[in-house]
């Protein structure tokens, strides 16, 4: 038994929240609704996130060959450097909803702290594109990185992995099949508040994940069933990295929501990642709910989660 009770809301978060009450989705049922009627809603309700912040000296999209589809991708570069360090984005979203345009500020924020080039893959959703396929988006984005980057002014010998939520399920599922091919050219990962394992019955899904909050324990649940195709897959290493060896991976970031079902998967997997050798880097953001980035703008502390991460990446990338 445990004597663990619930976290209170940093008071900015609770204002975030009360504001906004996930405006997203709201007056839409997550579980009756079409897939096109959800992502219609979550487009709507959450671009205006990415309103204002950093301004970039260049902004570009193109296309990146993918398994099977072209994949188009957006490109933050805040200095006109020649040759940037360059930090993969994966927007999270439960593999099913959100998009590089709604992720947009939270990644020239990034770019702007970082001094690094963002580079945002629009990787095939579900449930329509089952694992795994957008990993293997991901993978071939990272791969065309550091063969092509480059032609466009990045650098291919420092490049980070980054995500958030499902993001960051592909950015560590990405990094450990990259260390299984032999391709080690990725300086690091940076994991906000992860999807790291399928088993969502951890107690901080006991504290956090009955519905009040945004990440509920039944939302997770239906996520997993858009992403995989069959029970079978959700115990998978690259589906669920936390069961994977994680051992020669680069250095880890994990960067955790303290009031999140997925908090207690987040420190199980960076302790593991620590256990196998890898360099591991976790800080707990008190007070703060998943998806708290693109509160940064008005929650201090998620800003303050950027920063973080931006220096991080300036570590690493030397």
């Amino acid at each position: 038994m445990t004597d663990r009770r619930p976290a209170p809301l940093d008071p900015q978060m609770k204002a975030f929240l009360e504001s906004t009450s996930d405006s997203a989705t709201k007056g839409v049922d997550v579980f009756t609704a079409s897939v096109a009627e959800l992502r219609a809603a979550v487009e709507r309700g959450r671009i205006g996130y990415a309103e204002g912040g950093a301004e970039m000296a260049r902004v570009e999209e193109f296309w990146i060959p993918g398994p099977g589809r072209m994949v188009v991708a957006r490109l933050n570069v805040p200095t006109s450097a020649e040759l940037c360090p360059v930090i993969v984005q994966l927007h999270g979203g439960g593999w099913t909803w959100n998009s590089i345009y709604t992720g947009d500020r939270t990644a020239r924020e990034l770019a702007a702290s970082s001094g690094c080039a963002v580079l945002s893959p629009d990787y095939s959703l579900s449930p329509e594109y089952k694992f795994p396929q957008a990993l293997n988006e991901c993978i071939a984005v990272l791969r065309w990185v550091a063969a092509h980057g480059r032609e466009k002014g990045l650098d291919p010998d420092r490049i980070v992995v980054a995500g958030d939520s499902a993001g960051g399920n592909l950015a560590l599922a990405s990094a450990i099949a990259l260390r299984d091919a032999g391709e080690n050219f990725l300086r690091g990962a940076l994991l906000n508040y992860g999807v790291f394992d399928s088993d969502c019955s951890r107690e901080s899904y006991d504290l956090y994940g009955e519905g009040d909050l945004y990440l509920s324990r039944r939302m997770m649940q239906f996520f997993w069933r858009n992403y995989v195709s069959s029970p079978d897959q959700m115990t998978h290493p690259l589906a669920a990295p936390f069961r994977a060896d994680l051992a020669g991976l680069p250095p880890l970031r994990f960067q955790v929501a303290e009031i999140d079902g997925l908090a207690d998967e987040n420190v199980a997997t960076a302790e593991k990642a620590k256990a196998a050798g890898v360099e591991v880097s976790m800080h707990i953001y008190r007070g703060l709910t998943h998806g708290f980035l693109r509160a940064a703008q008005s929650v201090d502390a998620a800003a303050q989660a950027i920063e973080d991460g931006a220096a991080w990446v300036k570590g690493v990338i030397g």
